[in-house]
């Protein structure tokens, strides 16, 4: 290894648009419920850490397959391409542990692609596949690697629109590839809440859900084919409706996390831009009553979030002023709802689907246009919440329908009797977001405010974790598994995943 070993300090938090209004309201609210927070030093979102050198002997094997203007040991990028933005890695970055950190980045045009996988594999180097870095799993974490590289999918950007349908490459963004289909009319129809930073090959990676999958379905739905490299071959899928000549590329890089091979160009569905957009925000008078309300329902909108009484109190703090909340206290007392209710927002393309709700509260279409214009703002928040000493975090699961409301119940009580237990503050809210015939999927969000924030995250999520199995739920519905929630996953599953991993960008033990 070589190097001067100096300091580096790295900023890990995304400085976001500065909006005071929303920042004062949320101070606000945070001091109201962790009054400690007026005497905690805050963070300013950077880490400091030893430049880890460069290992000139690896330098020197893949400068003799790709460019060396397409490789870099720049080590605050290096560190970057560690870790992606769970709340385990960024507290544990905030208490100054740094995680082995890759030795180089590549980042390979399409030629680069199979000729590098072919040296690593001869060299035994391993890598981890690096798009937009939104993965809130652990999927970066590697341990005990001779040799490890980051490979960079950003200049992978191909598309070429046919019809319905386009060709597309994995580094491409959602706001990217968004803005690409609408030139021309199209939408892809996938609007996670991280879109203005995760990549097509994320979404197929995790097996990604976007806000608007009741309307047009999830990654898997989208994805028609792909191509996926890997050290041993490369698998090529054609474009068809559908194909029953045994497994395909699709079905290998589908939530593989990066392990079986490096997604390429993907063929992925397109739809019309909708011509109009209806909107409509219902009050239940709590959580069950919205969850029997939709599990009647046999057409669903685009977008239907419901959230619980803690969710609609923060985001209607934070949406509105006193004013307005004195108004909807009214309009919701008129209708025997105690304020704050429990809201659902619903918007659609061209249908006015469930305008008139039984048992709730409308109250115009608004809310829900509020909401849709600050929708990928919860990053931002996050952000925010960290520089303040709190430790947020969100955790999701699937269920079917008559485990719903025990599933919610119990794990929210559990939140609460855990940290009561730890002697630490806490709040815990949750919505549904998305929604199948079936069951939906269940989407919690909580802050805690501790001086352990490794320690404690780690007990909570397990408990919160051991609820949604115990209660009939999935392990996550559609951030993946990462090392983080690889535990609670059967052996029999594991045997098979580690089956389909090429074996450079598999685990290094």
């Amino acid at each position: 290894m070589g190097g001067s070993n100096s300091l580096v300090t790295v900023t890990i938090l995304k400085k976001e648009q500065d909006k005071s209004e929303i920042a004062g309201r949320l101070q606000h609210l945070m001091e109201a419920n962790f009054p400690e927070l007026k005497s905690v030093a805050g963070w300013d979102g950077t880490v400091t850490f030893r430049d880890p050198g460069n290992n000139l002997e690896l330098l020197n094997v893949l400068s003799g397959t790709i460019d060396a203007s397409k490789i870099s040991t720049d080590p605050g990028l290096r560190l970057l391409k560690s870790i992606g933005k769970s709340s385990l890695e960024i507290a544990a970055l905030r208490n100054g542990s740094v995680p082995r950190i890759v030795d180089a980045v590549v980042t390979p045009d399409y030629d680069d692609v199979e000729p590098l996988l072919k040296t690593m594999r001869s060299a035994g180097i391993k890598g981890v596949v690096s798009g937009g870095l939104t993965g809130v799993t652990g999927g970066f974490r590697r341990e005990n690697c001779r040799w490890l590289i980051s490979i960079d999918t950003s200049r992978l950007k191909h598309f070429q629109a046919a019809e319905e349908y386009a060709n597309a490459g994995p580094g491409l963004t959602g706001s990217e590839l968004e803005t690409l289909a609408n030139r021309i009319g199209m939408t892809i129809g996938h609007f996670p809440e991280s879109f203005a930073d995760s990549t097509l090959g994320g979404w197929i990676a995790t097996g990604a859900s976007g806000q608007e999958s009741n309307f047009y379905g999830d990654i898997e739905d989208i994805l028609m084919g792909t191509t996926l490299y890997r050290s041993d071959l490369t698998i090529r899928d054609i474009p068809s409706p559908r194909e029953s000549s045994g497994i395909r590329a699709k079905q290998i890089a589908l939530m593989s996390e990066g392990r079986n091979g490096i997604i390429g160009d993907s063929t992925i569905r397109m739809h019309k831009i909708p011509e109009k957009r209806t909107y409509a925000s219902h009050f239940f008078r709590d959580f069950s009553a919205g969850i029997r309300f939709i599990r009647g329902q046999m057409e669903f909108p685009a977008i239907a979030r419901l959230s619980d009484h803690v969710e609609t109190a923060y985001m209607l703090e934070l949406a509105s002023d006193q004013h307005s909340r004195n108004i909807i206290r009214t309009f919701l007392r008129a209708h025997g709802i105690k304020y704050p209710g429990c809201l659902m927002v619903t918007v659609d393309n061209g249908r006015k689907t469930w305008h008139r709700v039984k048992g709730a509260a409308n109250t115009g279409g608004s809310i829900a246009r509020k909401w849709e214009e600050n929708r990928y703002g919860r990053p931002e928040i996050g952000n925010w919440l960290w520089t303040k000493s709190l430790t947020p975090d969100t955790m999701e699961t699937s269920c079917m329908w008559k485990d719903a409301e025990k599933l919610y119940s119990e794990s929210t009580k559990t939140f609460r009797e855990e940290i009561s237990s730890l002697g630490i503050g806490g709040i815990i809210m949750a919505h549904i977001s998305h929604l199948y015939t079936l069951g939906p999927a269940i989407y919690f969000t909580f802050i805690l405010s501790t001086r352990e924030p490794e320690t404690h995250l780690s007990q909570i999520r397990d408990q919160l974790e051991n609820q949604f199995i115990l209660n009939g739920g999935s392990v996550t519905h559609h951030h993946g598994i990462g090392s983080y929630f690889r535990r609670y996953v059967g052996k029999e599953k594991l045997n098979i995943l580690r089956m389909l991993e090429d074996p450079v960008l598999g685990d290094c033990s």
